[in-house]
């Protein structure tokens, strides 16, 4: 796509922001692994459930997405959870993404810390700092 072309797309509104920390820490204090070997996914896929079903967000003009691709020129990524404000017709709709990840994950042969993975390799964290999640934003 050329850049000349490329949508303008706004920031996220920080008056949302923190209504959805809250809505997360909210929905994270509720969020228990159904056994100690439940993935990322289904992990993900329930906090999405409950921040779909929290009564706060629902009255905000957010509209909460799971696993979505990001192709934006800079990589493509998926990202856990999106987070979009509805500004009416005018699109592209401002996001926020959020990554999910299980920092300590339980194997047979014991539990192992994914941290640094998450943070300074190729997935997670890094998805943001190199560009591929938000290409051109701050």
């Amino acid at each position: 796509m050329n850049a000349a072309y490329a949508p303008v797309v706004p920031l996220f509104p920080e008056r949302e922001v923190p209504h959805v920390l809250r809505a997360l820490a909210r929905c994270l204090a509720r969020l228990r692994k159904a056994h100690p070997d439940e993935h990322e996914v289904k992990l993900s896929k329930r906090l999405c459930d409950l921040l779909r079903r929290d009564a706060v967000l629902r009255d905000r003009p957010v509209l909460v997405e799971r696993e979505i691709t990001i192709d934006n020129g800079g990589g493509e990524g998926r990202v856990d959870l999106r987070f979009l404000v509805s500004t009416g017709v005018r699109k592209p709709w401002p996001s926020l993404q959020v990554e999910a990840k299980r920092l300590y994950v339980n194997f047979a042969s014991g539990q192992k810390a994914l941290v640094s993975e998450y943070v300074t390799g190729d997935q997670g964290m890094m998805c943001f700092v190199a560009g591929r999640y938000a290409c051109g934003l701050r």
